[in-house]
């Protein structure tokens, strides 16, 4: 192993013992050096550089470390004002850059352990067995290609975009209060996000792998996550637009503290989604078999499309449920504006409010609550069950119905009420001695 210690303090003579083709005297400078190199590809031997900076106004403008059989370049900081064009790493590196400005970063190989100050990096590109990097100022661009990576951003750091490719490897990044990234975009292997108080992270991709994210009190404006199996935690600032899907069925996890805007589930993948107090717009969920509970915030609209769904209502107001193609199970604990069954057998348990169901193709069970409920059937319907129907304050709605009253079939069966009308069947269980009458009917 050969090792070089040496020194910047932008006047002193810097130490370059001989090293493979480059052999050549100490180099002597003056504020301004063109090129530093330690480059050795005659050998097997390890390089360990030692580098060191002190002083102030000074640039060097390329600084490069490499070796046939490896190097490994520690760099440690003191200097004001002091400046790096490019910073070539080689193989390993352990560096921290405390005030040195370095433009661009590179490093392949081995391990990388980088630590930025508050300056900024117009270009950190570094890949290897395993990558860190920390920072307190700015990146204008990340590329990792480390076979694992850590992005811890301190303080009020910023990184404009940041990506990472690997096949098989950890992912991480965490976001601590007041850093903010822009754009992440990840590549396969897993990924793990952390995000605190302030810090976020506005826009994030992931492809393949799988993702493990948390945000807190910061709003997230994107998330986008393709063959990614994802485990989601939204913290009070809430999200925006979340498009997930595959094409392999995968199975997702979402717990959600602040608003989500707008989410949508492709192809045949499953969540489990539970919200709080933040609500949400728009719920769309794809051909898995879903499961939503809703929390003490508004909700626009919970569509749950096909799969073997179940919905299950918090305290908050939803304003409309659609159910899709399979057995779904919607449970009220809260008022609604209308739910919309689709064509599997499903069940409905209303709550304490004034429901609106319509029941869609299938033979569906319809449980009301304690409000005024109304029930809607029509052509294709099926043959459906109603539960503790409360005649005089719930209403049957039959729709394209000629003939009204006089021309249903209501008899007694059992102690059930069957009503049969068009093609389709509503059995009233348990009121078989009840009077069923014209006013427990409108057509539609």
């Amino acid at each position: 192993m050969v090792t070089i210690n040496s020194h910047f303090d932008g006047s002193s003579d810097i130490e370059n013992e001989p090293v493979g083709e480059n052999d050549s005297a100490d180099l002597t400078w003056s504020g301004y050096l063109p090129f530093y190199s330690v480059y050795d590809d005659s050998d097997d031997r390890f390089y360990n550089v030692n580098a060191s900076f002190s002083g102030s106004n000074w640039t060097v403008a390329y600084m490069a470390f490499h070796a046939k059989g490896g190097s490994k370049a520690t760099i440690s900081d003191g200097g004001t004002n002091t400046n790096i064009g490019v910073l070539a790493l080689g193989e390993s590196s352990k560096v921290v850059l405390d005030g040195t400005q370095v433009d661009y970063i590179e490093g392949w190989g081995g391990v990388h352990d980088i630590t930025l100050g508050d300056q900024r990096t117009r270009l950190v590109k570094l890949g290897g067995d395993e990558v860190k990097v920390t920072l307190s100022g700015r990146i204008d661009t990340l590329d990792l290609g480390g076979v694992d990576n850590t992005v811890t951003m301190n303080g009020d750091s910023d990184i404009n975009f940041a990506r990472v490719y690997t096949e098989t490897g950890l992912s991480k990044f965490n976001i601590n209060d007041g850093g903010d990234m822009r754009v992440l975009t990840a590549n396969g292997g897993d990924v793990e996000i952390n995000m605190e108080g302030s810090g976020r992270i506005r826009t994030i991709e992931a492809f393949e792998g799988t993702l493990d994210m948390t945000t807190d009190e910061r709003y997230v404006a994107n998330l986008f996550a393709y063959d990614s199996v994802s485990v989601i935690h939204i913290g009070a600032g809430g999200i925006g637009a979340v498009q997930i899907g595959s094409g392999s069925a995968m199975s997702h996890v979402i717990t959600a503290q602040g608003h989500i805007s707008n989410l949508e589930f492709f192809d045949d993948d499953a969540v489990k989604m539970t919200l709080g107090d933040g609500g949400a717009g728009t719920l769309r969920t794809a051909n898995g078999n879903d499961k939503v509970v809703g929390g003490s915030g508004y909700i626009e609209l919970i569509n749950t499309r096909d799969g073997n769904d179940v919905v299950v209502t918090g305290s908050g107001y939803v304003e409309t449920i659609r159910t899709g193609e399979g057995r779904d199970k919607v449970k009220l604990n809260g008022d609604t504006g209308s739910i919309k069954l689709g064509g599997g057998n499903d069940k409905f348990f209303g709550g304490s409010g004034d429901d609106w169901v319509i029941g869609g193709a299938g033979n569906d069970l319809m449980k009301g609550g304690g409000g005024g409920d109304y029930f809607v059937f029509g052509d294709g319907s099926g043959n459906d069950k109603l539960r503790a129907f409360k005649s005089g304050d719930d209403l049957m709605l039959i729709a394209d119905h000629e003939g009204g009253f006089d021309t249903l079939s209501i008899e007694k069966v059992g102690k059930h009420k069957v009503i049969e009308y068009d093609g389709g069947t509503i059995k009233l269980l348990k009121l078989g001695k009840a009077d069923i009458d014209v006013d427990d009917f409108s057509f539609i």
